[in-house]
């Protein structure tokens, strides 16, 4: 957990110095007295804003690449669990708990967040689907949080129903940001997987730019030509379905093998898609695809459900 300093108010609510100053970034009153009162010239102004955009990237700056380390010499899983959609009404809250019951019993199993883990509607009729508030939504991700523990999560990706949550307030990555290591993350995002003998280059973002009829991978792959190149895993989610593809790329540094993934929702049905003529998702396009890289060669493989990579990855 992160230490700051902070208030506790009388209703017994705390706030943090850093949370504090960011509710005061745009305070008149901050740069009156720095000028006692005078009216602030052209490059007292500029400075003032070059404050105020430090301190806002200070606060909720997005980095647009990370690292993470594991020292293992077994594989490691990573479940790509996005789009819960939590206090939805047709969410598969049954795999769900299946899903961080399994990373949370393995040491070997990790946890990165492919946005939309709240539903997040403030408008109708879609609020109207929804059998739980924004505040249950927000506690329920808390305790899977909790349930896994920090140090099972890779990563936050931010995905567009819980920005939404920002119309009437926070929102759940306001909240990790502020109290927890956890990266959070948005837009598509390079992250550098250090293992013992290897480093995988992966590329994710809630939505990856492009779509096709024909074939789910699509804006992954996409984005290993249009995009962040020569990475070795492109992973995406948002359009709730399940794909896994896979190519070998020429590049001046020899061949690199690519694999392609979209993850898939535990959200199956809302009155969105009913209205835009999308099938209800039968159950084995529910939940996440899971991700398996070997820690001593550069070999990554993906799978549909959470047992083929247990069996893929040696655990017994």
């Amino acid at each position: 957990m992160v230490e700051q300093e902070g208030l506790y108010y009388p209703d017994g609510t705390y706030k943090s110095a850093k949370q504090i100053r960011y509710e005061n970034i745009d305070s008149p009153e901050l740069i009156r007295e720095k000028t006692g009162g005078r009216k602030p010239s052209f490059f007292e102004w500029t400075d003032e804003f070059i404050r105020r955009r430090e301190l806002k990237t200070e606060i909720e700056g997005i980095p647009d690449e990370i690292e993470v380390s594991f020292d293992t010499n077994k594989p490691i899983i990573w479940g790509l669990v996005g789009d819960i959609h939590s206090g939805g009404y047709e969410v598969d809250y049954e795999l769900l708990a299946h899903d961080i019951a399994f990373i949370s019993q393995r040491d070997n199993a990790f946890l990165l967040g492919g946005g939309d883990w709240t539903d997040g509607f403030f408008f109708n009729p879609a609020q109207d689907e929804m059998i739980g508030s924004f505040n249950q939504q927000r506690m329920f991700i808390n305790s899977m949080i909790e349930e896994l523990g920090e140090e099972k999560v890779v990563a936050m990706l931010i995905g567009d129903h819980d920005n939404w949550a920002s119309k009437t307030g926070t929102t759940i990555y306001d909240e990790f940001r502020d109290r927890s290591n956890i990266p959070v993350i948005q837009g598509t995002t390079r992250i550098r997987v250090n293992l013992p003998e290897v480093q995988y280059r992966v590329v994710g973002g809630h939505q990856l730019p492009g779509s096709s009829m024909y074939n789910d991978t699509h804006p992954e792959n996409r984005a290993s030509k249009f995009g962040i190149q020569q990475a070795d895993i492109y992973i995406g989610w948002h359009n709730h379905k399940k794909a896994i593809s896979e190519q070998i790329s020429d590049g001046f540094d020899g061949d690199r093998r690519q694999l392609f993934i979209a993850s898939g929702a535990y959200k199956y049905s809302d009155e969105y898609a009913r209205k835009k003529g999308w099938q209800k998702q039968r159950s084995l396009k529910h939940g996440a695809v899971w991700l398996v890289m070997d820690p001593l060669i550069r070999q990554a493989q993906a799978f549909y459900t959470a047992e083929e990579a247990d069996r893929y990855a040696g655990n017994r």
